[in-house]
């Protein structure tokens, strides 16, 4: 509650967002962010200050991914339920399920972070985050949704104005194995 009162709102998103951040200096310079604004609340805006840079370039870091995310998460059915897999780099989850809820209130949808086996679970516009959560296999079965994502991709596709490099810009390449539409020869291994 000190934290409402005393910092902006931009002073809080940073704070928030820094800590899910994949960094392991995240929870610690998240701390350290934290008392320089306790000292002085002015002090969240120096950006001269290494620790407000650095906390600050970790938040925006989460706030692109997340961002990316809303556009980027693709749906397949398995009886009743949608489920989407992906694999953010950051922990994200929580920043997006507000947005997936409204959007699809009305449907039953899993989306499903394998690389931290979370998943945001929502019935009817509620949601929540589970944690520790491994799906079944069977769940990731091919349906008409995954033909329809690539109908629709090679159907708005211009061949003739195919620009590689903006979609690597759009979302990165380490994604792609997520995305329904993208040819499964242009998808590149993991590492």
């Amino acid at each position: 509650i000190a934290m409402q009162k005393k910092f902006s709102s931009e002073a809080q998103h940073i704070i928030t967002h820094c800590l899910m951040n994949k960094d392991v200096s995240a929870p610690y310079m998240t701390m350290r962010y934290v008392m320089l604004c306790f000292n002085n609340p002015k002090s969240a805006h120096d950006y001269q200050n290494e620790t407000i840079i650095k906390v600050t370039k970790m938040a925006r870091q989460v706030s692109l991914e997340s961002n990316r995310f809303l556009g980027f998460v693709r749906f397949h059915q398995v009886g009743s339920v949608y489920i989407s897999v992906i694999k953010p780099d950051h922990e994200i989850l929580s920043f997006i399920a507000p947005h997936f809820s409204q959007r699809f209130g009305d449907m039953n949808f899993i989306i499903y972070d394998e690389g931290r086996q979370q998943a945001i679970i929502c019935e009817k516009g509620h949601w929540i985050i589970r944690h520790q959560m491994i799906l079944d296999e069977a769940m990731f079965k091919k349906d008409d949704f995954e033909d329809a994502w690539k109908t629709y991709f090679e159907g708005t596709t211009i061949a003739s104005r195919n620009n590689l490099n903006a979609q690597k810009r759009s979302m990165p390449k380490r994604y792609w194995k997520n995305l329904l539409e993208i040819p499964d020869h242009l998808i590149p291994d993991e590492k």
